[in-house]
């Protein structure tokens, strides 16, 4: 009996030994998967930081190269003439640069240790030139250990300074009023004379003239005409005399002031806009843009004999007299007058003239290219100007390029 108690003694003794075997086991796996999921944690943990801290010097970099990209984007509206250096509106070609250097290289801007212009931190900016009237611009930045590079690129171009070139000699936002006076307006190459947002009224005394085939005697009119006759003619000759043969070829209308005149186009809804938004519509962009990117002249004085430029003269509250000759027909210019101006008879333009507020042709004078006026009204007064549309000089040719943007599609990220 005692053996037999003994033994299931032993037997008890047997299992407990067993179950704190067990019990360790567990904890050690336990401890074991503590310990692993401890340090998987803190991999991920350093994982994490480090994908952080690149990011962060990637962000670094491609900050300094978008500061640098939009310096230099700014360096180039701002210093326009840098890059047009002849003025023909165009960005110029390596050959065109003092020296004709061949290579493209305009220059380069370094900040390599922040101090050249603190506000920034890019490191190297290359403006470079290419063909077709384009301007290439690389820009590398650099995190501030200088593990990381991001490269960014992008090709400006001269947008034109004239967004919408008038297609008549004379554009109106308001209404005309042209019952006294001898003003006339003439076309040599459409059957448009007059565009107005209201009303028009026209006097005796005021006539125009339109020509819808002269346009073909002279299809180059910066060359040789088609059947002889003067190389480069003015306007106002087609219209009159074109020394190419026979008169009978060219058909040449004439309206006279109150009669119906199928060649003014009154009450245009697309001219019917605020003085803001039809500011915008020829020119591009809002008045302060505009002048911003034009040559600022406070008197009329200033502007006699200057060819190929775009040109505000800003009245500062009076009138200007217009009475001196501005541009050529090689070189036209963009004159945007910001507020009222009369003209004289020695007055002569070549390009297109903008003007603000009212414009008073009692003085006479001639115009060769295009008048827009955004007043809500256009009374030239008693005098015998002339407007001549001319398509080459209408939205002042060269002198029309004087603003630079981004080409779309063109913007490059590339990372080092």
């Amino acid at each position: 009996m005692v053996k037999k108690e003994m033994k299931q003694k032993q037997k008890f003794r047997s299992i407990k030994r067993q179950d704190g075997i067990a019990v360790l086991v567990i904890a050690l796996i336990m401890l074991l998967l503590m310990t692993m999921l401890a340090f998987i944690s803190s991999n991920s943990v350093r994982q994490d930081i480090t994908i952080s801290n690149n990011d962060f010097r990637i962000r670094q970099a491609f900050q300094a190269a978008e500061a640098g990209l939009s310096f230099a984007e700014a360096h180039y509206i701002a210093n326009i003439d840098d890059y047009d250096t002849d003025g023909d509106g165009t960005i110029d070609s390596p050959s065109e640069y003092p020296g004709g250097e061949s290579t493209p290289e305009v220059g380069e801007y370094y900040n390599n240790d922040g101090e050249s212009n603190p506000g920034f931190s890019y490191d190297e900016i290359r403006f470079a030139a290419g063909s077709d009237n384009v301007l290439y611009i690389e820009s590398r930045g650099w995190s501030d250990d200088g593990t990381t590079e991001r490269t960014l690129s992008n090709y400006l171009s001269l947008v034109p300074l004239v967004n919408t070139p008038p297609a008549s000699p004379l554009t109106v936002r308001g209404a005309v009023d042209v019952t006294a006076g001898g003003v006339s307006v003439e076309n040599a190459f459409g059957n448009i004379t007059i565009r107005s947002g209201g009303v028009t009224e026209t006097g005796s005394a005021f006539k125009t003239r339109t020509c819808n085939d002269c346009g073909s005697r002279y299809p180059d009119t910066y060359g040789n005409p088609s059947e002889g006759g003067p190389s480069n003619p003015l306007p106002g000759m087609w219209l009159t005399d074109t020394g190419a043969g026979d008169e009978a070829d060219v058909t040449i209308f004439e309206f006279e002031g109150g009669e119906a005149d199928p060649t003014i186009i009154m009450n245009d809804p697309y001219l019917d806009l605020e003085a803001d938004e039809f500011f915008k519509r020829y020119m591009g962009g809002t008045m302060e843009e505009v002048k911003g990117v034009m040559t600022i002249y406070t008197s009329s004085d200033d502007i006699d004999g200057i060819e190929g430029q775009a040109m505000w003269l800003d009245t500062e509250g009076d009138e200007y007299d217009l009475k001196d000759s501005v541009g050529s027909r090689d070189n036209p210019v963009v004159l945007v007058v910001e507020g009222d101006m009369k003209t004289s008879a020695n007055f002569v333009l070549f390009g297109m003239l903008f003007v603000t507020g009212e414009a008073d042709f009692s003085g006479g004078g001639e115009l060769y290219g295009s008048m827009v006026v955004m007043a809500e009204g256009f009374n030239p007064g008693t005098g015998g100007g002339v407007i001549y549309y001319d398509p080459l000089t209408a939205s002042g040719g060269g002198a029309g390029g004087g603003a630079g943007g981004s080409i779309g599609g063109t913007w490059r990220d590339w990372g080092n």
